[in-house]
């Protein structure tokens, strides 16, 4: 009301947040003046009143009542009394308005004042007019009756401003003007009243509500207030206001003067009240519409707090109202149109209907005509003594049931249907359970249940009944028996695949729907003692896996609360005396009902979802709840048929993985259960300590498996570094624990290092062993991770990561895992297509390679590869293998980087590092072996056609390796293994080769020279530049020396030792053979020595 920015009085329009203020004294005396225009018009029209003069009247009298109701508005909205003082304000004023709208309620008294005194003038209306009203039954006094009727309105209007003023203003400094007027205005009227009662009583007697029903205030003066007991006197009439605009279809006069003639007898105030119906409803025609009959029912909801019970008048109400019980109301349903309790749960209409048992005040103005008929069955029989009660409900019984027959309950629809229900609900609060429960069933068993509405009112009516047994503590197995059947029906239909859209959304809309009611059976009971185990049937098990990832949430939180109530109630200590306690054998067997229908309709779904790849994330909590059930079962004496798994094996299933449990439920899991104390102590119970170790496995398996930080794997990290045996390893890092960096994958890496630092630093032998021992049980079965890993992976980053972590852990903690390197290989880096060439390795793969292979490469190098021919062969075929596929600008993947300029060779990267002066042994056999498998693989002996791309990658390889090597010793490490091949592919290779061969000789040379004999013997490298000799020269005479001339000039001391031999050998060729003047120019390099040797040569 009043909403819009303008509203309409008196033909104009005015602002309506500011026109009371504004135009206070301009509206008033518009309504001050439209009363003598109204007197005017009764005045001219004495003798004859035309229908216009009626309507012009008419439209007057409802303008000015208008303007009274904005006025209240007005008050109630933006006014109020301030917190200080006592001070007057707007709602929306400062401070400094506060005596400017003092002044305005100042004036609005006296524009009231004044006003009032313009209604009592109206068509001089005195006591000799009252008296020939009261008296007369003709309808030439029509002009009388009609001012009667406004001269009330007006002055109840008055009435109204000045309660909702007292209301608000009790306690300032007007609130003694605003009694005083109020009083003085109440006064008036009920001197009114009681002069027309004391001349005609009956027609007063119509008249059947209290002042209450317009929450009046008023003071407690006695004198200045005539108290309401005068108006019961001597039992003879009941005290009541003449409410025009409420009352006046009740009255023989109607709103407009219309006089009605009926007849009244009897004393008794329920019999005049029954007449009065019966005269209203006499027109089956015209009947009262529901606005009209809703009055009714109010003013006989009022009479019965006054007057006690009738059940004549009872029954004549379900007479009428049954026949109008199909009427539909306007109510905005989801999912379903024409039911009023669709769309809200049983809780909602039994606390509904509870409320309105209790309490006959509560909401009126929400309530239609049937609901105002329940609450004064519900008033007039709760008021009643045990025996009267019986003897009226004896007789409403009888007719309630003679209508509801076979015809009567076939034509039910949705609203029919709530209403029937509605109203035996009230009966079973008001006169019991007993009585009503099976009449219920049989009425419903009547009741053709075909459309899915009647379903859904049915199914949500005897959920509200069942609350109500549930209070009165009844048994609910008839019951649930009956919802569940029908439950089961509805889940064995949806989990068909074959159901159309709005099948299939009808039946879900039945499933949530019995979901919602279900909970608040369960979580309304004080002991779970009633059978509503039975409600957990069957249909779970059907409805769960059909269920889509939109819809399994709503199922999957009803069961976790249901859990959870269930826990509560059976971890209830039996000790309470503030209610009645129920048999502890009978509670025990009820628990153990509702324990079995949790392990057997709900569990195996839970177990069978946690293996998915996207499960729902609220199968962590179900699987923490079921496994805390499953600890207080345990400790519990359950009955034999209650068979469930151990809490000990829900633990090794969820929190340990073992059986392919997705990595974030185990997280999950374990950070939820392992905080709770009495968790603990059960697993240190039944499974002893070995399950810290399980909890560090599962921590380093999730932690691999995702690449970004996350609450909740930092949550369990904190829990599994506070593992002793954790504690422990983690002393030996170099970072402070807990990190500063939240983040949880640096932890996983550097505990990984501190791993490596925790075993080298044992004293012992036998120490070493154990520490070993530990770490191999702490990293657990990484090769079966790590496949279900790769399988569920779907981005770059997670690939990236897991090849990280398990790189590192190959670089530091290989050969605690010795066992397991095989298969860690095959699933990350020898894989089988990596041996088919026709079949390609994903992109993503192999940029995790290039960045982790040396990690892979270290680890391998960390065993004994002479002892261990399967390591030295998975080394070779990782060199092998990966070396031609990383180029440095030319492959695909490389072009990819568009960041980088340039992409090192993971095996560059990987001996980056042995190019230092002093590098670790590890390094320097790693770098020995990376060597030898690449000459082996693309520089083989002897020398055979290879691809000269393969050829010439190898020596650019080889020379950027040298070239970076800061080490002499290193480089002659490398030339025991280079020298052979070189030499062979300078004497056979293309000449396009050789200068890209030769330089490799020269470096090689070059480290050699610059290594002191003494601390490396040259004898190997030298053995070499014999054995070549020996072989080739008889065969490729000078080529020979042309090689050996190129190691020469760069290490003359190396080669002088081959002086003998090489002239022994050339001593049969000719003077002028092109050997023998190759030879000399490899003297010719070969310092004083060769010098000599030059000039016998030249002598001879």
């Amino acid at each position: 009301m009043y909403t819009y920015d303008l509203l309409l009085m008196f033909g104009h329009h005015y602002i309506t947040k500011t026109a009371l203020v504004d135009k206070l004294d301009h509206l008033f005396s518009i309504a001050r003046l439209s009363l003598p225009l109204l007197d005017s018009l009764l005045t001219a029209n004495i003798h004859y009143f035309s229908d216009k003069a009626l309507k012009e009247a008419v439209a007057i009298h409802q303008e000015v009542l208008a303007f009274l109701r904005y006025v209240v508005v007005y008050v109630h909205r933006n006014l109020e009394i301030s917190s200080d003082g006592g001070q007057l304000r707007s709602q929306n004023a400062s401070d400094q308005e506060d005596q400017f709208y003092e002044e305005v309620v100042r004036n609005l008294l006296g524009h009231l004042q004044e006003f009032l005194l313009f209604v009592d003038r109206l068509s001089n209306f005195n006591s000799t007019k009252l008296h020939q009203y009261a008296s007369s039954t003709s309808s030439q006094n029509f002009l009388t009756h009609f001012a009667f009727h406004v001269k009330l309105d007006l002055h109840w209007g008055v009435v109204l401003v000045l309660q909702c003023l007292q209301r608000k203003f009790t306690g300032s400094k007007l609130d003694e003007s605003i009694c005083g007027l109020l009083n003085q205005e109440i006064r008036e009227i009920l001197e009114d009243l009681a002069f027309l009662a004391s001349i005609r009583l009956k027609k007063l007697q119509v008249v059947v509500t209290n002042l209450m029903e317009k929450k009046m205030h008023f003071s407690t003066s006695d004198d200045d207030v005539p108290s309401k007991e005068i108006w019961k006197e001597n039992n003879s009439y009941l005290l009541s206001l003449w409410l025009v605009e409420e009352l006046a279809p009740l009255c023989k006069i109607s709103c407009y003067g219309n006089i009605q003639e009926m007849t009244i007898s009897g004393s008794s105030q329920w019999s005049l009240i029954q007449l009065v119906l019966r005269r209203a409803f006499s027109d089956k025609d015209n009947p009262p519409d529901e606005v009209t009959l809703q009055r009714y029912l109010r003013i006989i909801l009022s009479a019965s707090s006054t007057l006690g019970a009738y059940t004549k008048v009872l029954i004549y109400l379900w007479d009428v109202l049954s026949k109008r019980i199909n009427e539909k109301q306007q109510f905005s349903v989801v999912g379903f149109q024409n039911s009023s309790y669709a769309s809200k749960s049983a809780c909602h209409w039994y606390n509904s209907c509870k409320q309105r048992c209790q309490n006959n005040k509560a909401s009126l103005s929400q309530e239609d005509s049937f609901n105002l008929f329940v609450r004064i069955l519900a008033l007039q029989l709760s008021g009643l003594e045990e025996q009267e009660r019986q003897q009226s409900w004896k007789q409403l019984q009888g007719r309630l049931f003679l209508t509801l027959r076979g015809s009567f309950l076939n034509r039910l629809n949705g609203e029919g249907l709530t209403r029937i229900l509605t109203l035996f609900l009230a009966l079973m609060m008001v006169q019991g359970v007993d009585d009503l429960f099976h009449c219920v069933l049989e009425v419903l068993d009547k009741i053709s249940s075909s459309s899915s509405i009647s379903n859904i009112i049915s199914t949500r009516g005897l959920f509200a009944i069942s609350l109500a047994q549930q209070d009165a503590l009844h048994e609910l197995s008839p019951l649930a028996d009956r919802l569940v059947q029908d439950f089961n029906k509805n889940c064995s239909l949806f989990k068909q695949t074959n159901l159309d859209a709005k099948d299939r959304s009808t039946l879900w809309s039945k499933i949530c729907n019995y979901v919602m009611d279900v909970q608040d059976v369960i979580e309304g009971s004080r002991w779970l003692n009633l059978s509503e185990d039975k409600l957990i049937g069957q249909g779970f098990s059907f409805v769960l896996p059909a269920c889509t990832d939109a819809e399994l949430p709503r199922m999957l939180t009803f069961i976790q609360t249901v859990i959870q109530h269930f826990r509560n109630i059976s971890n209830k200590k039996l000790t309470d005396g503030s209610e009645q306690i129920p048999d502890t054998d009978l509670l025990q067997k009820k628990h153990s009902a509702m324990a079995k229908s949790l392990w057997g309709n709900i569990y195996p779904f839970i177990e069978a979802c946690a293996l998915r790849q996207t499960a729902p994330p609220m199968i962590v909590d179900l699987s923490v709840s079921f496994t805390q059930l499953a600890i207080d079962m345990d400790a519990k004496v359950m009955e034999s048929n209650v068979h469930h798994p151990k809490a000990s094996t829900l633990f090794e299933y969820y929190g340990l993985g073992n059986r392919g449990v997705h990595h974030s439920i185990s997280a999950g899991y374990l950070c939820r259960l392992l905080p709770d104390p009495a968790v603990t102590t059960y697993l240190n119970t039944h499974i002893g300590n070995r399950w810290q170790l399980s909890v560090v496995q599962t921590w380093f398996r999730c932690s691999m498996s995702q690449p970004g930080s996350s609450n909740q794997l930092r949550d369990l990290t904190d829990l599994v570094f506070k593992h002793p045996q954790m504690s422990e390893i983690l002393r030996y890092t170099t970072q402070d624990w807990p990190r500063r960096d939240v983040s949880h994958p640096p932890s996983v890496l550097d505990f990984i290092k501190a791993c490596s630092l925790y075993v080298s630093s044992s004293e012992s032998t036998e120490s070493s062993t154990q520490r070993k021992q530990t770490l191999s049980l702490l990293f657990g079965d990484l090769t079966m991770a790590v496949k279900r890993l790769m399988k569920d992976q779907s981005s770059k980053a997670s690939c990236l990561w897991i090849y990280e972590v398990i790189s590192q852990t190959f670089k530091y903690c290989a050969n605690y895992i010795c066992p397991q390197v095989p298969g860690l290989l095959t699933e990350l880096v020898l894989f089988p297509s990596l041996y088919n060439p026709q079949k390609p390795i994903p992109v993503i793969q192999l940029q995790a390679l290039r960045e982790n292979l040396p990690g892979f490469l270290e680890g391998l190098a960390s065993f004994n590869l002479e002892k261990d021919p399967v390591m030295k062969k998975k080394l070779q075929d990782v060199v092998v293998k990966y070396f031609p596929r990383f180029q440095e600008m030319t492959t695909p993947l490389a072009r990819m980087e568009s960041n980088r300029v340039m992409l090192s060779h993971p095996l560059e990267k990987v001996l980056y590092r042995s190019c230092a002066k002093e590098p670790t042994e590890n390094l320097i056999k790693l770098r020995y072996y990376v060597i030898k498998f690449l000459v082996d693989g693309y520089m083989p002996l002897p020398v055979q056609e290879t691809k000269s791309s393969n050829l010439m990658m190898v020596v650019k390889f080889f020379n950027n390796l040298l070239q970076k090597t800061l080490s002499e010793k290193q480089i002659c490490r490398d030339a025991v293994v280079l020298l052979r091949p070189v030499l062979q592919y300078l004497l056979f290779s293309d000449p396009n080769y050789k200068g890209r061969i030769s330089p490799l000789l020269t470096l090689l040379m070059q480290g050699a020279k610059k290594c002191q004999p003494t601390e490396f013997k040259h004898k190997e490298l030298l053995d070499c530049f014999r054995e070549f000799l020996t072989r080739y020269l008889s065969y490729h005479h000078g080529a020979v020396f042309k090689v050996l001339e190129v190691a020469a000039l760069q290490y003359p001391a190396l080669l002088e030792p081959l002086i003998p031999d090489c002239t022994s050998w050339i001593e049969d060729c000719p003077q002028y053979d092109p050997t023998r003047k190759a030879y000399k120019g490899f003297l010719h390099h070969l310092g004083a020595q060769g010098n000599a040797e030059l000039a016998k040569l030249n002598n001879k």
